[in-house]
C-alpha cells in the first residue's frame, strides 16, 4: 500500500504529464478546448492564408467564436467555403456557434479563419500567435503551427 506522500507524488506527476500533453497544441478557454491549431504554408507573394482548428464546448451553454486577430496579417475573417452547383464559393460569416457539448471544426474546404494581407509567407515549421475571441469564453492567445501546403486535420499526430 502506498503512503499518502507516495500517492501525492504519483498524482502530481500524472497531473504534470497531462498538463504537458494539453499544452502541446491544446488550449482551454472557460469550458472550450481548442485543439491542433495549424495553418498551411503559402507560396512567396501570397497575400492570404488559412487557419484550421477544432473547438469543443464542454459547457451546457452555447458559445460563439466572434473574431480572431494576429500580428502577421492585416486582418482575420471567419470564412465559409462551399461548393454550389460545382462552383467553389467563399463568404465571410459574422460568427460561428459552438453548441453545448458540441464541436466546431475549422477545416480546409469548410469553415476556416482567412488571414488577409499577410506580412510574409507562411513557412513550414514556423509558429505565429493568434487571438481567438469568444462570446462567453473571452479572448485566448494560441500558437499556430505552419504545416505543409496540403495538410489536413486527420493527418496530424
Amino acid at each position: 500500500m502506498m503512503s499518502l506522500v507516495e500517492r501525492s507524488l504519483v498524482f502530481c506527476c500524472a497531473m504534470a504529464m497531462s498538463s504537458a500533453a494539453l499544452c502541446a497544441d491544446s488550449y482551454l478557454a472557460d469550458s472550450l478546448r481548442i485543439d491542433h491549431p495549424f495553418a498551411r504554408a503559402t507560396p512567396p507573394g501570397a497575400k492570404t492564408g488559412g487557419v484550421f482548428v477544432t473547438i469543443d464546448n464542454a459547457s451546457n451553454q452555447s458559445d460563439r467564436l466572434l473574431r480572431a486577430s494576429t500580428p502577421i496579417a492585416a486582418g482575420v475573417v471567419l470564412h465559409q467555403m462551399v461548393v454550389d452547383g460545382g462552383v467553389m464559393k467563399m463568404r465571410a460569416v459574422p460568427s460561428l456557434e459552438i453548441n453545448p457539448g458540441g464541436r466546431l471544426e475549422l477545416r480546409p474546404n469548410g469553415y476556416h479563419l482567412m488571414l488577409l494581407d499577410l506580412k510574409q509567407p507562411l513557412k513550414v515549421g514556423e509558429k505565429f500567435p493568434l487571438t481567438l475571441t469568444f462570446e462567453r469564453g473571452g479572448a485566448i492567445l494560441i500558437s499556430v503551427v505552419v504545416e505543409d501546403v496540403g495538410a489536413m486535420p486527420a493527418e496530424r499526430h
